[in-house]
C-alpha cells in the first residue's frame, strides 16, 4: 500500500446519491486528494475505497451543481 487517506466533500445533490452518482462523487474526491498530494488525479483509477458515508447537510457545497 502506498498510503491511506481520508477525503470528504460537500456536494449539491437533490437526493441521497446512489449507483453512478455516488461512484462519481467518490472518484472526484479521490482524484482531488491524489492531485493535492502531488501524485496527479490519474492515480484515483488505482485506488480502492474501503468505506463511504453519505450524510445530509445544509452546509454550503464544495462541489455545486452549476
Amino acid at each position: 500500500m502506498k498510503f491511506g487517506g481520508d477525503a470528504a466533500g460537500i456536494f449539491a445533490w437533490p437526493q441521497e446519491p446512489t449507483d453512478w452518482a455516488l461512484r462519481t462523487m467518490q472518484f472526484l474526491l479521490m482524484a482531488d486528494m491524489m492531485a493535492m498530494r502531488g501524485d496527479g488525479p490519474d492515480w484515483a483509477n488505482d485506488c480502492e475505497i474501503l468505506t463511504a458515508k453519505v450524510t445530509k447537510t445544509e452546509a454550503p457545497p464544495d462541489y455545486p451543481l452549476d
